[in-house]
């Protein structure tokens, strides 16, 4: 799968194993796709790891310079979230995305 974050495409692939982890995130930059999310296919909690993942291609991205232990405990708060709330739904409840709104229609701002 490929998406698309800011200005920079990830393409995320599922292969057979990793040497060390279940996921990985990949900085090629002679690559035609130079960001890549690699997630082991025998993960159980693959959700988790591409989250993970995904916090390292911000980090990346955005230059936070993220540790592994910061990673890891936005990791497992996202986790902590997630037994209690259903994200879409919550997401769901404010409305759409500011960039999926008709162009035409004005927005409020907080006062």
């Amino acid at each position: 799968m490929r998406i698309k974050i800011g200005r920079h495409f990830w393409e995320i692939v599922t292969v057979k194993e990793l040497p060390e982890n279940d996921g990985e995130t990949r900085f090629n930059s002679g690559a035609l796709v130079p960001r890549q999310i690699a997630l082991c296919e025998t993960d159980e909690e693959m959700r988790y790891t591409l989250f993970h993942e995904l916090i390292h291609a911000a980090s990346f991205d955005e230059r936070l310079g993220l540790t592994e232990k910061q990673v890891l405990g936005l990791e497992r708060w996202f986790k902590k979230f997630e037994k209690n709330h259903d994200l879409s739904e919550l997401l769901d409840a404010y409305g759409e995305l500011p960039h999926k709104k008709n162009k035409q229609e004005s927005t409020k701002k907080c006062t």
